[in-house]
């Protein structure tokens, strides 16, 4: 008798150990799915004609278009004037690499991700070459 219910609490304490992991599992895959920075391709069109429309393509525009090594003035004929015009050190966003000056253009928000502000931020090295891209926020 007290062998059945040691085996019966072992396997609901089994159970509600994997419930509890399938649910964390299930809510990871759906925070990373619904980040809106990935619904549709870039247009570079589009991306100078409409801030609003940027958020949807900046991953696109990361992914497909924004090489490490490109040159600023590409980058620039590419999408526009930044937001920001070059920002020297671009010691206001965390980055280990060694940037020169980086370019901002807003792409919204994502208050689900923590990004009341949303930028694209494109790091730059002294010659002028793409470092890196992101989409990073405050």
């Amino acid at each position: 008798m007290f062998h059945l219910k040691s085996c019966t609490r072992l396997r609901l304490l089994q159970l509600g150990l994997f419930v509890l992991c399938l649910i964390v599992a299930v809510s990871i895959v759906l925070f990373y799915r619904s980040s809106p920075f990935d619904d549709r391709a870039f247009s570079a069109p589009d991306w100078r004609a409409d801030d609003s429309q940027r958020t949807a393509m900046a991953d696109s525009l990361i992914r497909d278009h924004l090489r490490k090594g490109m040159q600023e003035r590409k980058v620039l004929e590419l999408l526009g004037p930044s937001s920001s015009g070059p920002l020297g050190t671009a010691n206001r966003w965390d980055t280990t690499l060694a940037v020169d000056h980086c370019h901002e253009y807003s792409v919204g928000h994502w208050s689900l991700g923590g990004m009341d502000d949303a930028f694209l931020i494109i790091f730059f090295d002294s010659q002028g070459a793409v470092i890196e891209a992101r989409v990073d926020g405050h």
